[in-house]
């Protein structure tokens, strides 16, 4: 890949690749010739699990505020206890067992 150029307006890089094809690219994926490899390839591999923490994050919100919830009772104390035993044996002890105890109500 051979860096040509690159466009403020649209704050990427022009790259003519092997094939012949042209193609903008966004700095994230350019590793330049003055960087470190290493760190290259530590920033890229941060941003991929940022981007699926992300999107984990949105479609756990998204279940959540889609979820039906006018047929749903309220959880009964025996299953709130089974929960709080559950956090306590899962290294979770430092946990706030009331807030997720809510969450889950």
């Amino acid at each position: 890949m051979q860096i040509l150029g690159y466009v403020e307006s649209k704050q990427k890089f022009k790259c003519l690749f092997e094939n012949g094809e042209k193609k903008l690219v966004p700095r994230i994926y350019i590793c330049l010739d003055i960087e470190d490899p290493q760190k290259f390839a530590l920033r890229m591999s941060a941003a991929f699990q940022r981007r699926l923490y992300a999107d984990s994050l949105i479609r756990y919100k998204f279940y959540i505020a889609a979820m039906p919830t006018e047929h749903l009772s309220e959880v009964s104390v025996e299953t709130k206890k089974n929960l709080e035993r559950l956090v306590r044996n899962k290294k979770l002890e430092h946990a706030e067992v009331t807030a997720l105890l809510m969450e889950v109500s």
